[in-house]
C-alpha cells in the first residue's frame, strides 16, 4: 500500500533539477539548488525507499563547517524524525568520522552534509550504507520528484539524539597506527604545516601530534621553515601535500609512495588506481609483485572496486587515498599517519624522498570548455589508433604509447573536457599536449 502511495506521487509530481544527483553523491548550488525544503523532504522519503532492517533503524547524521551545513543539517534532521527511526547528531565532523561512527554505532545509514572541496555556495550529501558502500546520486535520481514535494505534515515520531564521534574516531585512528619510540624519536625532528581546517580535525590533529610528539602549526605554511605541509578539503577525506618549499606535490606521486612502501611490506597483495594517475604506479606494483587494477573515478565506484579485489590501498590523483584497514574508506588524516611511517621506515626528508616518485613529465590536470566533447574524444582517439600500444574505455579514453600517454574524460554535468597527460620528458610532454589541444580545439 505504502509502495503504491509513493508511486502515485512520483508520477503526479513535477520535476527537480536533475543535475544535483551525481555518479558519487548529491551537489548543488544553495539555496537555489539544495535548500531547507530539499533537505527536510529528503530526510521524511529516505527512509522509506532504503530497505533498512526493521529493528533499530538508525541513522547517523554530520555536517562539515560551510555555514548553510547547519541549516540543511537540521531540517534534514527534522524529515528524519517523522519516521520511526533513531536519528543521531554527530554536530560538526568529518567525512572519515561519520563512516567510522556508522561502524561503531551501527547504524543503518550515514548522511553527510557537505559539498566537499567546492566553494561555499555550494553544498550537497554523501549517503553511506552499514557496510560503507555509497549510496550514489544517480541510484537516488528517480526518486527525484518525490523529494521535491510539498513539506509533509506529520507528527515527530523518531527518536533524537546526540552523539560525539570525536575521541572514538581519535582512538581508532591510534589503534590503527601504532608508532614505537624508535618512530617517535625520528619523528619529533619534523615540522609539519597545516592549512588551517574545520575545528573537529584541528583537534585530532593536535591530539595525534601530543601523542607522537609530532611538531605542526596552523600558520601560513609559505612563511614557515617546515619539512613538508599539508591541506584538507572541507570533510577532510582528501589530503594534499606541500613540499619544504611549499610547492604542491601531484596526487599520483603521493600514491606512489605509499604504494611502494606498502608492498615492499605486503608482497602480493592489491592496490586500486585510477587511469589519470601516473604508469609509475603500475611499475612500482610490478616491482613489487603485487597486483594493479584500475577503478573509474568517485568514491562510490572506487570504494566498491576496493572492497571487490580486497585491496590494501587505492588512490585517485586528486588525493583521495583508500584504505583497508579502514573498511575501504579515504581519510585524510590517516594518510597522513601514514605517510609518517614511510618517513620514518625511510629516514629520508620528505621533499628529498618525493623527488624519487616524480619520474616522468606531467601537468596538472587540462580543462576544454566546450560544446561536442565526446566527438572530441572520438576525434583524439581516430587521430593516434595506429600508435598506441594500450587502449582503455574505462573512464573516458585512456592512450598509452612507447614514451607517453594520457587520458581524457568528461567531466560530469559539465560540457567539459579533463586532460591528464604524462610523458617521459618535458619536451615529448609539450609536443603531445600541443597536438591533443589543436585536435580539441579544431
Amino acid at each position: 500500500m505504502q509502495c503504491r502511495r509513493l508511486y502515485s506521487i512520483l508520477v503526479h509530481m513535477s520535476t527537480t533539477n536533475p543535475k544535483i544527483f551525481r555518479a558519487y553523491d548529491i551537489r548543488g548550488k544553495y539555496p537555489k539548488e539544495i535548500n531547507s525544503k530539499f533537505a527536510f523532504q529528503f530526510g521524511y522519503f529516505l527512509p522509506q525507499i532504503i530497505k533498512l532492517r526493521k529493528n533499530p533503524r538508525k541513522i547517523l547524521v554530520a555536517a562539515d563547517a560551510r555555514p548553510s551545513s547547519v541549516i540543511l543539517k537540521s531540517q534534514l534532521i527534522k524529515g528524519l524524525l517523522r519516521n520511526k527511526i533513531s536519528v543521531l547528531d554527530a554536530g560538526c565532523a568529518s567525512a572519515p568520522m561519520l563512516y567510522l561512527g556508522v561502524q561503531q554505532t551501527k547504524s543503518d545509514l550515514g548522511i553527510m552534509i557537505t559539498a566537499s572541496h567546492l566553494g561555499k555556495e555550494y553544498n550537497g550529501l554523501k549517503i553511506c550504507r552499514s557496510d560503507l558502500q555509497i549510496i550514489s546520486g544517480t541510484e537516488l535520481k528517480k526518486y527525484a520528484k518525490l523529494f521535491n514535494q510539498p513539506p509533509v505534515s506529520s507528527p515527530a515520531l523518531g527518536k533524537y539524539q546526540k552523539k560525539d564521534l570525536l575521541n572514538d574516531y581519535l582512538n581508532f585512528l591510534l589503534k590503527k597506527t601504532s608508532f614505537p619510540q624508535k618512530e617517535k624519536n625520528y619523528l619529533k625532528k619534523i615540522k609539519i604545516g597545516i592549512i588551517s581546517p574545520m575545528a573537529p580535525v584541528k583537534f585530532v590533529l593536535n591530539r595525534v601530534a601530543q601523542k607522537i610528539s609530532l611538531k605542526i602549526n596552523f600558520s601560513d605554511i609559505k612563511n614557515n621553515k617546515n619539512d613538508f605541509a599539508i591541506g584538507l578539503d572541507s570533510d577532510a577525506d582528501r589530503i594534499f601535500f606541500f613540499n619544504a618549499l611549499a610547492r604542491p606535490i601531484p596526487g599520483d606521486a603521493i600514491a606512489a609512495l605509499i604504494a611502494d612502501w606498502l608492498l615492499k611490506k605486503y608482497k602480493g597483495k592489491t592496490i586500486i588506481t585510477d587511469e589519470r594517475s601516473s604508469y609509475l604506479i603500475t611499475e612500482i606494483a610490478q616491482k613489487n609483485k603485487g597486483k594493479i587494477f584500475y577503478s573509474r573515478v568517485g568514491h562510490s565506484f572506487f570504494k566498491k572496486e576496493m572492497a571487490r579485489r580486497r585491496a590494501i590501498f587505492g588512490s585517485e590523483k586528486s588525493g583521495h587515498y583508500y584504505w583497508q584497514d579502514l573498511f575501504y574508506i579515504d581519510d585524510g588524516i590517516f594518510t597522513l599517519l601514514q605517510i609518517l611511517k614511510c618517513l620514518a621506515f625511510y629516514k629520508i626528508p620528505f621533499s628529498d624522498l618525493i623527488t624519487k616518485y616524480q619520474k616522468y613529465a606531467g601537468m596538472a590536470e587540462q580543462n576544454f570548455k566546450i560544446k561536442n566533447p565526446e566527438e572530441k574524444i572520438n576525434a583524439v582517439k581516430k587521430h593516434f589508433q595506429k600508435k598506441f600500444r594500450y587502449t582503455s574505455s574505462l573512464d573516458g579514453l585512456t592512450m598509452e604509447f612507447n614514451d607517453w600517454r594520457f587520458n581524457l574524460r568528461l567531466a560530469e554535468n559539465e560540457p567539459l573536457l579533463r586532460l591528464n597527460i604524462e610523458a617521459f620528458s618535458k619536451p615529448i610532454l609539450n609536443k603531445k599536449f600541443k597536438e591533443i589541444k589543436r585536435i580539441i580545439k579544431k
